[in-house]
């Protein structure tokens, strides 16, 4: 045999045993939780569709459908104390036309089941880069 031939078998054989692996399983036992509720939304400079998402959590390996709460009051108020109430449109999303002015503070408030969950904050000025 000559060199290259040696050569290339080796090569072949290193990479055959790189390529070739054992396998173990690991079980991830993630403890259960009871649900909490999620409440997703962002804001934005501008005139655009605000949107608010309320469902809620599940275990990470759950194969049950994502629960959504379409029975909460969803209302955004801002510092000059203007408020308004989101129209519920369906799997759990609530939506309101509104233009967003930056510098300005926003409180969004949901309520469901009695419980109240609040957020606030101040919408950043735009920065410019040079």
């Amino acid at each position: 045999m000559s060199a290259k031939t040696i050569c290339l078998c080796g090569i072949f054989a290193i990479a055959g045993l790189l390529f070739t692996s054992c396998e173990k399983i690991i079980d991830v036992d993630l403890n259960s939780a009871d649900p909490k509720t999620v409440i997703e939304a962002n804001l934005r400079e501008g005139d655009h569709l605000f949107q608010v998402h309320v469902y809620q959590t599940k275990d990470y390996f759950s194969n049950d459908p994502t629960v959504y709460f379409d029975d909460a009051s969803v209302r955004l108020s801002d510092d000059s104390g203007e408020s308004t109430d989101l129209i519920p449109v369906g799997n759990g999303t609530y939506e309101v036309q509104m233009i967003a002015v930056a510098g300005k503070t926003y409180t969004l408030q949901v309520t469901r089941n009695g419980e109240t969950f609040t957020a606030s904050s101040t919408l950043p000025e735009v920065t410019t880069i040079k």
